[in-house]
């Protein structure tokens, strides 16, 4: 039996057209951010790289403390400690790395950030 040529030629049309939309749709501006032009895609990326990062960051701070730590003389306090400024620095390190790599650039951050510091600094 064989496959008419018109029929097959429809079919891998149609499949370049799903191909383009699909890639088109990833490729669609949501908003602008910073300078960057944040795209499904990209948005799509930077939550999947945050979520496998603070699933990687909760296993770290758990093995630390049950594993690495547990084996040493240190003061079950004094293990928390430890995983938990190890675990918020690789988060810090983690976040910024994903901004980076998703095109946001921090600088537009700076202000946001000196505001706060300086609700931080009148608070105290």
């Amino acid at each position: 039996m064989a496959i008419d040529n018109g029929i097959a030629k429809d079919l891998v049309t149609t499949e370049q057209d799903v191909t383009t939309t699909v890639v088109g749709t990833f490729d669609h501006p949501l908003f602008k951010l910073g300078g960057a032009q944040i795209t499904f895609g990209s948005l799509l990326t930077a939550l999947v790289s945050l979520l496998v990062l603070i699933i990687f960051t909760r296993w770290m701070r758990f093995w630390m403390v049950n594993r690495a730590f547990a084996r040493s003389h240190i003061d079950v306090g004094t293990r928390e400690t430890l995983a938990t400024l190890v675990h918020y620095a690789v988060l810090v390190i983690g976040v910024i790395t994903i901004f980076q790599s998703v095109g946001i650039r921090l600088s537009s951050f700076t202000v946001l950030v000196g505001a706060f510091g300086v609700g931080i600094g009148f608070g105290l």
